[in-house]
């Protein structure tokens, strides 16, 4: 079961997943600060269904991304429907990167037969490298 707790407190729900569930009330203060891979679904979606346990699956794994101030965050829409509208969510399950606040990617569900842990594990990392702000910190101070 997951409860809706504040980004701050973020590390707690990796007992159980490391995905945060985002609201009306916690989506924008979110997603605000770091790297956000966010994963938009309705409960009555099949491939929402599908989705959850590989999603699971992958923010467990990828806990320690947290590090790099990278976060897993998820929209119930039929609950949220303000704020998926917001992002433009045209379908379900969707898999949108924000940065600081904003929209950089959407994940290519076509470019893969299945949408897997595996799948998005490598898209994650190649990510996480590229937005992970503290290791440009230190690039700029070691030069």
């Amino acid at each position: 079961m997951k409860y809706s707790l504040p980004a701050s407190l973020y590390w707690l729900t990796c007992v159980t997943g490391c995905s945060v569930i985002l609201d009306s009330s916690n989506f924008n203060p979110s997603i605000s600060k770091g790297t956000w891979f966010v994963k938009f679904y309705t409960p009555w979606c099949t491939y929402c269904n599908k989705l959850a346990l590989e999603w699971f699956e992958l923010s467990r794994k990828q806990a320690s991304l947290k590090d790099k101030e990278f976060y897993f965050g998820e929209v119930d829409c039929e609950k949220n429907a303000l704020v998926c509208s917001q992002v433009n969510v045209k379908f379900y399950p969707t898999l949108f990167l924000f940065h600081n606040g904003v929209f950089i990617d959407s994940f290519d569900q076509d470019a893969v037969p299945e949408l897997t842990a595996e799948a998005m594990d490598s898209y994650v990392t190649k990510k996480a490298e590229k937005y992970n702000p503290k290791k440009t910190y230190l690039k700029t101070f070691l030069l």
